[in-house]
């Protein structure tokens, strides 16, 4: 099981210690990201359905 992951990285990587901090920072950045566009959407859409409620209660109560 090691021996195949450690054929499929390349030598470079293997050696270099500044790739593989990079390569972790540039996964890490990517999965944060990933997770704050996905939380902003759903706190988008908590947020317009709260204010669309609110709304229509108040025009109701004007009614």
């Amino acid at each position: 099981m090691r021996d195949r992951v450690h054929n499929s990285i390349p030598g470079v990587v293997r050696r270099s210690y500044v790739l593989k901090f990079g390569l972790i920072l540039l996964v890490l950045g990517v999965s944060i990201g990933t997770l704050g566009v996905v939380a902003t959407g759903a706190l988008t859409e908590s947020v317009e359905s709260t204010v669309l409620n609110d709304q229509q209660d108040a025009a109701v109560q004007e009614a």
